[in-house]
């Protein structure tokens, strides 16, 4: 194990991209797991590391290539988005058995870099980078004076929602920092954002904009809305042929409470995109 290490760090500066690669491949065939005893896991992300530098370069390259100084172009940013990317997955495999202390470095970049997403949300293929970069953002305490202004991840919200792998960073960073950090206004934009894409036909899209509504309802009103709750279940169950019947009754439940909700109530906005993809029910 020691071997690995050493030849990891040693080797970073000329093998980078292949040992972000490599580095997921070990964590997960058990290669890099130490003793408890052992401390060795925190120079992997340790202040001074090789991979600690090289993350924080580059995610203040991309905000920087990102600059409304400047004028973005895809040619420039994809690289740059790419390896950030990397090293966004990269992170959380090297961290300590439940320790996150060390992503405390990666905090100011990390809010830099989403603050300069949010001024180019036209660029649909930066989704993946801002969902990853919420999800670790995510995993740092933060008290209330030190986390990212609400409207930041409402704006990417709106901006990316129909993008499967940003929603599920962005439901693992809401998870976390808790959904009553929006107010109402912005609660009122990301449910109507979320609803809307309930109209998708990818899976991941319903299923995680109904999680982050579920989320959304309890800091709304306190308690988990039936219907968000049965939708969820809808995504849940597997299509299969021996789920048919419960997938029905599901979905006739839907149908059958529709009526009973208030019209300005989310269930009554919900049912006819989920179910008819349009904003009203059929007579």
């Amino acid at each position: 194990m020691l071997i690995v290490f050493r030849f990891m760090t040693s080797q970073w500066p000329s093998h980078e991209r292949l040992l972000l690669l490599l580095i997921p491949k070990l964590v997960s065939a058990g290669a890099l797991r130490l003793p408890k005893e052992s401390d060795k896991s925190t120079e992997m992300l340790g202040p001074n590391s090789n991979i600690t530098r090289a993350a924080g370069q580059s995610f203040s390259a991309l905000t920087d290539a990102l600059s409304p100084t400047t004028s973005p172009q895809w040619a420039r940013i994809e690289p740059l988005a790419i390896q950030a990317w990397r090293y966004m997955d990269v992170l959380p495999s090297v961290l300590p058995a439940g320790d996150h202390t060390p992503l405390e470095t990666f905090r100011r970049p990390l809010v830099a870099l989403l603050m300069a997403v949010s001024e180019n949300t036209r660029e649909l293929r930066l989704a993946s980078v801002a969902g990853k970069a919420l999800a670790l953002i995510g995993q740092i305490e933060a008290s209330e004076p030190d986390r990212i202004s609400s409207g930041i991840p409402c704006t990417l919200i709106v901006a990316f929602g129909q993008n499967p792998s940003f929603l599920a960073g962005a439901h693992e960073y809401i998870k976390r920092a808790g959904a009553d950090m929006f107010n109402d206004a912005e609660r009122q934009a990301l449910s109507e954002s979320l609803i809307s894409t309930l109209v998708s036909s990818t899976s991941d899209v319903r299923r995680y904009s109904l999680y982050i509504l579920d989320l959304l309802s309890k800091a709304n009103v306190g308690t988990t809305s039936d219907t968000i709750r049965i939708a969820t279940t809808v995504e849940e169950i597997p299509l299969l042929a021996s789920n048919q019947r419960n997938l029905a009754m599901y979905v006739r439940k839907l149908g059958m409470d529709y009526p009973h909700h208030p019209k300005d109530s989310w269930e009554h906005r919900i049912v006819p995109y989920y179910c008819f993809g349009t904003s009203t029910a059929p007579p």
